[in-house]
């Protein structure tokens, strides 16, 4: 349902994109009743924090929707950042 990546660009020690195969351009695309694309992504989270052994340090979790938030990619994708202190608030 999903496939995760190493960020080309990375903007901490761990960044990961969590993609799904069902295409939609940012979430307030999705259909109602597909929620399912949600779970399947951090499902996917859950694994893959796991298996990288970050979930104990912490992570951030982020989605962008839109030019004005730095989407560059039409696609909805998740950025999974782990590996060093998250200053709040971003941006």
């Amino acid at each position: 349902h999903a496939i995760a990546v190493h960020d080309i660009n990375p903007q901490a020690p761990h960044h990961i994109l969590v993609i799904p195969r069902d295409h939609y351009c940012a979430i307030h695309d999705v259909p109602g009743n597909r929620g399912d694309l949600f779970a399947h992504l951090f499902a996917a989270v859950s694994h893959i924090v796991t298996q990288e052994g970050i979930a104990a340090n912490g992570y951030r979790l982020i989605i962008n929707a839109g030019k004005n938030s730095g989407q560059e990619v039409p696609h909805i994708h998740l950025h999974l950042l782990a590996g060093r202190r998250m200053g709040w608030p971003p941006g």
